[in-house]
């Protein structure tokens, strides 16, 4: 057999040989795990240490024992944060026969600068007893709201220094335990609010 002919030969003998590891190599391997794929949603909240309203420290731990929602926003924001606030106390009005009071809207502001408890107080008692003001320090705030994914950034100052906040509108459902349960989506019908609302409180 002619030398080109049998070098011919082992060269495709080679190929064959690393395909096939190949292919083994692609069949026995594991997948991975979900949480390897993408995080998981239920990784969502979590623990934090902000201010309330009031001027008290509060942790997660002063809210569990009961459903809670959580909203990221702040007091000067012109629509979507009063829309959200009013869309989830609505919500909590429509459940027949429940006994809503211990269910508190957190609203965590993400321009703790201007957001003092005292102007918070201001903000959250124009809405309702079960709206509970937030803020902190920058890093307070950054870590809680990384545990909630939330994205929020300041707006460049216009010359007489006034800056607005852009952020997630995303309103956060978490259940007794402090897990996450569901969210409320301000642009489907009350009635589907309601009934997730009802569903978590009927959980043991």
């Amino acid at each position: 057999m002619p030398l080109a002919a049998r070098m011919t030969i082992v060269a495709l003998a080679a190929m064959l040989t690393v395909s096939v590891a190949v292919s083994l190599l692609l069949v026995t391997r594991p997948d991975p795990a979900p949480a390897e794929k993408v995080r998981r949603i239920g990784d969502i909240g979590g623990p934090f240490t902000l201010i309330d309203h009031r001027g008290r420290t509060v942790t997660q731990a002063d809210f569990v024992g009961s459903p809670f929602i959580v909203f990221f926003g702040f007091t000067s924001c012109p629509d979507v944060c009063p829309t959200a606030l009013s869309y989830a106390l609505t919500a909590l009005d429509g459940l027949p026969g429940v006994d809503t009071a211990p269910v508190n809207i957190l609203l965590v502001s993400v321009d703790p600068a201007r957001d003092t408890p005292e102007r918070l107080t201001e903000y959250v008692t124009a809405f309702d007893g079960r709206v509970v003001g937030l803020t902190g320090s920058d890093q307070q705030v950054g870590a809680m709201a990384e545990t909630y994914r939330v994205f929020y950034q300041k707006t460049p100052p216009d010359a007489a220094g006034n800056y607005s906040v852009d952020h997630s509108g995303s309103i956060f459902l978490m259940d007794r335990s402090g897990k996450f349960a569901s969210t409320l989506d301000v642009h489907e019908p009350i009635e589907t609010a309601t009934a997730k609302l009802a569903g978590v409180i009927g959980r043991e």
